[in-house]
């Protein structure tokens, strides 16, 4: 029986949007292609069962966003060491390994250790790395770190198979690093199971809603003024729901301001049940080069519920698309009358605001997390598999 090896830096019970990807992708495969032992590598502790593929946990600390980078850095060191361990004992009936980043540090094991063995590979970019250490200041630009990590990225640019990328602006900056024309653009997309939630009742008060990392490229600080400034409205909150490194700040503003209400981490379920009845999601980066070619899971998940979005950098990647397809107002980042403006039209014109629900709803099929990922197999198939394969979609 042939073999494949997905690397996922966790899965399911893990509540991260590294797992929630992993799910679709691995259940899309498993669906797809019959007759192939499937083996994904993970740093999850105990991962949730899936019929048809066998979880061989490699038994590493989670890496929170929230950790040093010294701290993480060492845990992505020893998931690494141990994933190629691991998969040093597969690879010699492997027919291709699939290597997800992040974690970065485990990815360069593998992929470098892949081209040493000669074993192919795909390689996923959801971020750009090093450049994303270098924007968030973690290690000095140009310096001996990040022209190591330059270097064994642009090398599992060149020699792997296929490198999915998860935005066009990644997949151009990786072109623009070394020409290679093995790219292929897939988004995160939406679960379809959102789409049931968007009959669920909005709150009664006019709701804008924040949900993910608190920290590193988000613009905390202005989703803190930003509910100070609208704290003169007695009838507009705002929730937010996440963890992060600027949580505080979020604390801080809750107990100066009752209309933020701040639910800290919850689990995806949980945190879609509330996003759904809310009216507008917010979606607040700086304007660093990686925040304009970045499109936010958060985004899809608006999409998906039929929420409009308020996103800045203006010009963004997720702005450019949901301002095009009329799905968000983009704003320039800390433009607080920009932001304050389009909340309160949102509010008070009922047929302006459902116009970007309308247009949600039109364009939203498409970008599944279901149908992205199949599709994303189908191209997996087509490059590595022959047509005796049974294939059910």
């Amino acid at each position: 029986m042939r073999r494949v090896v997905f690397f996922f830096e966790s899965v399911y019970p893990d509540n991260n949007a590294c797992s929630v990807r992993a799910h679709f992708l691995i259940s899309a495969f498993v669906k797809a292609v019959k007759d192939v032992e499937l083996i994904v590598l993970t740093g999850t502790r105990v991962p949730v069962n899936m019929e048809g593929v066998i979880f061989l946990s490699l038994v590493v600390p989670k890496s929170y966003k929230s950790s040093s980078f010294i701290y993480r850095a060492l845990k992505e060191f020893f998931l690494g060491v141990k994933a190629v361990i691991a998969f040093s004992k597969l690879k010699r009936d492997c027919d291709f390994i699939y290597i997800s980043s992040p974690s970065y540090l485990a990815s360069m094991f593998l992929t470098t250790f892949s081209y040493i063995s000669k074993v192919r590979f795909v390689f996923e970019i959801r971020d750009i790395y090093p450049q994303a250490f270098g924007y968030a200041g973690m290690i000095t630009e140009g310096g001996f770190f990040y022209k190591i990590f330059a270097f064994l990225s642009n090398l599992a640019y060149r020699k792997s198979v296929l490198n999915i990328a998860a935005t066009v602006g990644i997949a151009q900056l990786i072109n623009q690093n070394v020409s290679v024309s093995n790219n292929l653009v897939s988004f995160n997309g939406f679960p379809s199971s959102l789409v049931e939630l968007t009959n669920k009742k909005k709150y009664d008060r006019f709701t804008l809603v924040f949900h993910g990392t608190l920290g590193m490229f988000q613009d905390i600080e202005l989703l803190c003024r930003l509910g100070n400034e609208l704290s003169v409205y007695n009838d507009i909150d705002l929730v937010v729901i996440g963890h992060g490194t600027k949580a505080d700040l979020v604390e801080h503003s809750t107990k100066q301001n009752p209309n933020i209400r701040f639910l800290r981490s919850l689990n995806h379920k949980e945190t879609m049940d509330i996003v759904a009845k809310c009216h507008v999601g917010l979606s607040l980066r700086f304007s660093d080069p990686l925040s304009f070619i970045s499109f936010p899971v958060k985004n899809w998940e608006y999409l998906g519920l039929q929420i409009p979005s308020i996103i800045c950098p203006f010009g963004s990647e997720a702005g450019r698309f949901l301002e095009l397809n009329g799905c968000g107002i983009q704003v320039n980042t800390g433009d607080m009358n920009a932001i304050v403006d389009a909340v309160l039209r949102l509010k008070s014109d009922k047929l302006y605001y459902q116009c970007y629900v309308d247009n949600c709803a039109r364009i939203r099929g498409g970008f599944t997390r279901e149908a992205l990922s199949s599709a994303l197999v189908g191209s997996l198939i087509k490059d590595f598999f022959n047509s005796d394969f049974n294939k059910d979609c």
